[in-house]
């Protein structure tokens, strides 16, 4: 059976699955990652993004280019999670979670990359199949807030008022990511990235108590109660309050 014709097939086999189970194509497509439901498309966006990633350097034209590209035109990768219907989403990856409370048929949920333009709640509402992860910060007014992360590597090296400041990685290159309150995103050269952060006082990240507040609202906005294993929270510092802010942060199986 030649590739086209196998993964034609394979495309029939993912709509007409009755299981609700996720299988995935046994072709590894250029660019795709490891034991992932990605599409050949899927592949040469993603090949694209990493080798983009590799030239944001100290050339600033070029950075601004490769920036408008991304944030204007295709989106920034990021993790979150799927249900089964995500599959026909463009540029989407998808693997299977490891939680035994994910595995619900039709209704389970899996582990996804997808490229958002933003994580505001307008365009979250286009794709009913993805959920984005939530912290929620106690602020020092006491006033708990909604704070929209990733799924992966959700701890931010500090928050500020433009949001929390990530430094990601996609398999090699690294870069910065801004994450506001709203749910803009906003990709960094990885330089800029230390040069803002070190630029700065920083106090360090140390486990905090969770409130109760903070714990009913992560179970409350989850698609289901036990959607999180457990929890954990962190108190970050806030460079532009200059004080900690107690941040709650769900775990699927830990």
């Amino acid at each position: 059976m030649n590739i086209k014709l196998f993964g034609l097939f394979t495309l029939m086999f993912f709509s007409q699955n009755s299981f609700g189970q996720l299988e995935y194509s046994k072709i590894e497509y250029p660019g795709c990652p490891d034991n992932a439901f990605c599409t050949k498309e899927t592949g040469v966006t993603r090949q694209a993004w990493r080798d983009d990633l590799l030239k944001l350097k100290n050339d600033q034209q070029e950075n601004y280019k490769i920036l408008k590209k991304y944030q204007g035109e295709i989106g920034i990768l990021i993790s979150l999670w799927a249900t089964e219907d995500a599959r026909i989403l463009p540029n989407i990856s998808l693997w299977d979670s490891q939680c035994a409370q994910h595995k619900r048929g039709a209704q389970s949920f899996y582990i996804g990359d997808f490229f958002m333009k933003s994580l505001t709640d307008k365009e979250l509402s286009t794709h009913s199949s993805l959920f984005v992860t939530r912290a929620y910060r106690s602020l020092f007014d006491g006033k708990v807030i909604a704070q929209k992360v990733p799924r992966e590597d959700n701890i931010p090296y500090y928050i500020s008022n433009k949001g929390f400041h990530y430094l990601k990685s996609d398999e090699g290159p690294f870069y910065g990511l801004i994450i506001s309150r709203e749910g803009d995103l906003t990709l960094l050269a990885v330089d800029d990235f230390m040069k803002q952060k070190n630029a700065q006082t920083i106090s360090p990240i140390s486990d905090a108590i969770c409130t109760v507040e903070q714990i009913n609202l992560l179970k409350k906005e989850s698609p289901y109660p036990d959607f999180y294993k457990s929890y954990i929270c962190k108190n970050i510092w806030n460079i532009d309050s200059k004080k900690y802010e107690n941040v709650i942060f769900g775990r699927g199986c830990e």
